[in-house]
């Protein structure tokens, strides 16, 4: 009759977990975790083998109830190690009201049409990146708002509630993430698109501008 593994020092794998609080440090402490795995596919394999050969059966269910609430365990003080992961840079409230006031002053301007006052909110130095466009520099970007702003002036944007998001970077200024939607209206019918969006914007001299826009998931 096969043997039973002897099942890992599971007091031992519990006070590593319990001293690391990094993700990185959990990334290693899993392939500690390897000989529970071996000792699950083990006693799941071989059940059947033990039934057959008419062995002790509550014996074997034992063992794999036993498996399981041990894999469970595991699996629960990862959870709770990563919990007690800090977050480098927390968002400050006064930021995130910042931001969401400076978004709601470009988009402002983006649907009455202000080209100069939306302008006004981008830096000289803007990159743009664009999934189905490429990267797109400050001239070529404005160039083709006041194409789109003739082409299509009941375009409007709105941000989808709840999807803001704001992180502050060091020095410079923050970064925002979020998605909104665009709606217009194109043979008597109502187009609308929603997308995702990360802006890098720059405080400098007490004012904000955006260097950086990524628009993505078209």
């Amino acid at each position: 009759m096969p043997k039973i593994a002897q099942p890992p020092d599971y007091g031992a794998l519990w006070a590593r977990i319990w001293s690391k609080t990094t993700f990185h440090h959990e990334c290693l402490l899993f392939h500690q975790f390897i000989p529970v795995f071996h000792q699950l596919a083990y006693l799941n394999g071989f059940g059947k083998c033990f039934f057959n050969f008419n062995t002790n059966k509550n014996a074997v269910k034992k063992s794999l109830q036993s498996s399981f609430a041990v894999l469970a365990f595991v699996i629960g003080a990862i959870n709770f190690a990563t919990a007690q992961e800090k977050k480098v840079a927390p968002t400050p409230p006064g930021l995130f009201i910042e931001i969401a006031r400076m978004d709601s002053a470009l988009f402002d301007a983006f649907n009455s049409k202000n080209l100069l006052k939306f302008q006004s909110l981008f830096s000289k130095d803007l990159e743009w990146f664009q999934d189905n466009g490429g990267l797109l520099r400050y001239k070529t970007v404005f160039a083709n708002f006041v194409t789109m702003f003739k082409q299509q002036p009941d375009l409007k944007r709105e941000l989808v509630p709840g999807s803001l998001e704001v992180h502050p970077v060091k020095d410079y200024g923050a970064i925002q993430t979020g998605m909104h939607r665009f709606r217009h209206f194109e043979n008597g019918k109502e187009e609308a698109g929603t997308f995702k969006f990360l802006m890098i914007w720059r405080k400098k001299d007490g004012l904000w501008k955006i260097t950086r826009v990524v628009s993505y998931d078209h």
